[in-house]
């Protein structure tokens, strides 16, 4: 989960043109919250999948 954020705040320290487009709009600002909860669902998600039960 660490790999995206990662990524993405090295796109904003390398090239800050290239993020700014996310935080120029609302539908920006948007678009970020979901990837976050899409990335935390997911997390949460592959998580229960991979758990051993016994």
């Amino acid at each position: 989960m660490g790999l995206p954020i990662v990524v993405g705040l090295g796109l904003a320290v390398l090239n800050p043109t290239y993020v700014s487009g996310f935080t120029a709009s609302a539908v920006g600002y948007l678009m970020l919250v979901t990837i976050a909860v899409l990335l935390i669902v997911g997390g949460f998600w592959l998580r229960a999948m991979i758990t051993i039960k016994y």
